[in-house]
């Protein structure tokens, strides 16, 4: 049939199609504010588990509750929601996931300033009070990033939404680990952390942030439990010595080789430490001389306990010592001095790395 016969249809323009209020270009932000509550409202994302089909499951990385979203969480999701819509169009029992993380210590930090801000602490409210002002402000504002997610037109099932703190949740990562620990394949200890005393609670390695500083190198003396001599100690670090269950030196080394397995006092303390040989001492290093704390220990030895969780130093059997601040050197250095124990200070040009917390 020739173009002749059957010429091209006028345009109507009295149709419903009303061309001159077109958008120039594609404006997306209308389209998708219409259609992605469309698709929840249709369910179409809300998984049908039928027989003898087969089964596409994926889990959404659940997200900060506290946080919003970024690049990266579009990236992701973009490519996860094209995955999920073909194995849904591909007739497969469809199921995407979705979820919130707790994201504790920032919620935590951000409860404690509105409770600041009226001069309460959450000591104040005791446990049960706390967490309540913590659930209702992760009700207030935990929606965020959820709201940012339907906004992108995932099509995620809703109707399965959780929470890493859910009772359900807690409850099965209680039930893991224990079965993991009765299987032997996790086990508890002891282990150095970084502790934040005004939270009261561990942190992460991730969630510290780490500066590096002009290194100095203090002379301490340890004196021979015997009396007949002493050993000079170069650390880093003096505001520690408190926790030394030890001191070691290089089997080699023919400066300390006879004192290996005497004893010294521990500067300040009530108590002795043994002098202990390993090939792990850099004998031009410093003096030669390694003080030993409980993180360092690769033998079993006894702990001991000197600071609290306020960080401040806890030494019953020292009282001078008591409830003084950790890191208070001149404190320490004063006391040394007292006890003509502190020799020199050298400013070498290394750095030590260190965590500040709070």
């Amino acid at each position: 049939m020739s173009n002749a016969q059957n010429p091209p249809q006028k345009l109507d323009t009295d149709s419903n199609l009303d061309l001159a209020k077109l958008a120039k270009s594609y404006e997306p932000a209308p389209i998708e504010a219409f259609w992605g509550p469309e698709w929840e409202k249709r369910r179409i994302a809300e998984a049908n588990l039928e027989d003898g089909k087969e089964d596409f499951c994926v889990q959404l990385p659940p997200p900060n509750v506290t946080g919003t979203l970024h690049m990266g969480h579009a990236f992701n999701q973009t490519i996860m929601d094209g995955l999920v819509r073909h194995a849904r169009m591909s007739n497969k029992n469809t199921l995407w996931v979705p979820g919130t993380d707790h994201a504790g210590i920032a919620t935590q930090i951000v409860v404690e300033r509105q409770l600041d801000a009226q001069k309460i602490s959450r000591h104040d409210l005791g446990r049960e009070s706390f967490l309540k002002k913590v659930w209702e402000w992760k009700e207030e504002s935990g929606s965020t990033i959820t709201r940012q997610i339907r906004r992108l037109g995932a099509s995620i099932d809703w109707s399965r939404e959780y929470f890493t703190m859910d009772s359900k949740m807690s409850a099965a990562v209680v039930e893991v680990f224990v079965t993991l620990y009765e299987q032997g394949l996790i086990y508890r200890g002891k282990r150095l952390v970084n502790w934040d005393p005004v939270l009261g609670t561990a942190v992460s390695d991730l969630e510290v942030v780490s500066t590096e500083e002009q290194g100095s190198l203090w002379h301490i003396r340890y004196l021979l439990s015997d009396g007949s001599g002493q050993l000079i100690v170069a650390t880093t670090r003096p505001e520690t010595l408190l926790g030394d269950v030890a001191v070691m030196v290089h089997p080699d080394d023919e400066r300390y080789r006879h004192l290996i397995g005497k004893t010294v006092d521990l500067p300040l303390c009530e108590r002795s430490i043994p002098i202990i040989a390993d090939s792990y001492v850099d004998m031009s290093f410093g003096t030669g001389v390694v003080r030993l704390l409980q993180p360092m220990i690769l033998m079993t030895m006894q702990w001991v306990n000197v600071i609290n969780y306020h960080s401040l130093m806890y030494l019953p059997s020292t009282p001078r010592l008591m409830s003084m601040p950790q890191n208070n050197i001149k404190a320490l250095i004063a006391l040394l001095h007292a006890n003509k124990l502190w020799l020199t200070l050298n400013r070498p040009s290394y750095s030590i790395k260190f965590n500040p917390i709070h």
